[in-house]
Parts: structure tokens; C-alpha cells; sequence
């Protein structure tokens, strides 16, 4: 297994894979999709108000509305050696290769 992308699914995006331009979905295994955006930015260092210095990207969703995320969040690099168990982010065009959501999974307990 590679310890540079997400466990989660095999065409899951790497920090590399992240440039502005690129149509992403993230997806959580609970829920499903979450968004469907472009990057707006490449990764950039910021002072999170409740994290520290975080790695983080600039997505636009296709509703219009702007957002900035963690890559710890969207399950691109892990939190300091575990990674986020219920997100990942894989380009747009492998959708078809998305798993079902399964509501009852709970990676934190209840």
C-alpha cells in the first residue's frame, strides 16, 4: 500500500495530482458525494485558526460557491500518521469507479 495517497479507494488523488483547473469529486463512504468542484488553487501553506499551519487547496463546487479545505480534511495527505477514514478526492472523470456509500459505516464509533 502506498503511503503517499489515500488508502481509501485506488484512484484516490495524491498532492500532486492537485493543480488548478483539474474537476474533482470528494467523496465521503458515508454519505456519498459530497461536491463536485474545480481547483482554484494549488496546495498552499496557511495559518488555520484552530489547526496551525495546514496544507490546504482553493475549490470553486459547480453550485458557484467558493471554498477553501484542508488536505487532512479532503483525505489527500493523513493527520499526523493516521488518515481520514471517511474522505477521499479522485478526479472527476472516475466517478464510474465510486463505491456505494454504506450509511451504517462508522469509522469513530457512534
Amino acid at each position: 500500500m502506498s503511503n503517499d495517497k489515500s488508502p481509501l479507494h485506488p484512484s484516490a488523488l495524491r498532492i500532486r495530482d492537485l493543480h488548478p483547473g483539474r474537476r474533482v469529486i470528494v467523496f465521503n463512504r458515508t454519505n456519498g458525494i459530497r461536491f463536485r468542484a474545480t481547483i482554484t488553487s494549488a496546495p498552499r501553506i496557511v495559518d488555520a485558526k484552530f489547526l496551525g499551519r495546514s496544507l490546504c487547496i482553493k475549490l470553486r463546487k459547480d453550485s458557484g460557491e467558493a471554498l477553501e479545505e484542508t488536505l487532512r480534511d479532503l483525505g489527500v495527505i493523513p493527520y499526523s500518521k493516521e488518515w481520514n477514514l471517511t474522505n477521499f478526492i479522485v478526479d472527476a472523470r472516475k466517478e464510474h469507479l465510486l463505491p456505494p456509500a454504506v450509511a451504517s459505516f462508522r469509522p469513530y464509533g457512534d
